[in-house]
């Protein structure tokens, strides 16, 4: 006998990441609970999106795809979430989370390589180029990812200048998806610092 409720944990998991980075809710300081009742639930024409996402992922995947698909764009709908894309983009979400070490380095050299062949500095990119410092230019154009990002602000805590002077539209956004998907970013300081100091010295 199928179990109606089929789907129910995975649309409540859905529910909290999206609040987590849509609004003012806080995955972390709620754990991830939510007020979810399973008649609006069944109600739902989507619902069996979340029913095949209970068989084909573990809790902790379902978490994490939606996490990594949030992260990637905000408009992110679970209509999608069983698509091709979204599989990829969680695919490699997941890659970069089992070698963030080495990808953070690779981003830093990237970094290096690009300021050294403009005979600019470190410091360079975090001066407005065009509206924009090069580091945010970088990360729009995909040339490094956000998580790079994170655990550089982590270090360097460059944000609450930029905060200071970027009022456009385009850095507000990306400064809010940012800091939604921050706590999700499980890196260490003391490590992220080491890494710096490494290609940068």
């Amino acid at each position: 006998m199928n179990n109606i409720y089929e789907g129910f944990d995975a649309y409540k998991t859905y529910l909290a990441v999206k609040n987590h980075f849509t609004t003012s809710y806080d995955y972390f300081k709620y754990k991830g609970k939510v007020s979810a009742k399973t008649d609006s639930f069944l109600k739902r024409r989507d619902k069996f999106f979340f029913t095949k996402l209970e068989r084909k992922y573990s809790p902790e995947q379902i978490k994490e795809l939606f996490v990594s698909n949030f992260a990637d764009g905000e408009d992110f709908w679970v209509g999608n979430v069983l698509t091709m894309k979204a599989e990829e983009v969680y695919n490699n979400w997941k890659k970069r989370q089992d070698s963030m070490s080495y990808v953070f380095e690779q981003d830093l050299i990237f970094l290096k390589d690009y300021y050294d062949e403009r005979k600019l500095n470190f410091q360079s990119l975090f001066v407005m180029e065009n509206g924009h410092p090069i580091l945010l230019q970088c990360v729009l154009r995909n040339d490094i990812y956000v998580e790079s990002m994170v655990i550089i602000d982590t270090v360097l805590n460059y944000t609450k200048k930029w905060n200071k002077v970027l009022t456009d539209p385009v850095w507000i956004e990306f400064k809010k998806r940012m800091d939604k998907y921050r706590p999700f970013v499980n890196f260490d300081r003391k490590k992220g610092k080491e890494i710096l100091r490494k290609v940068f010295l």
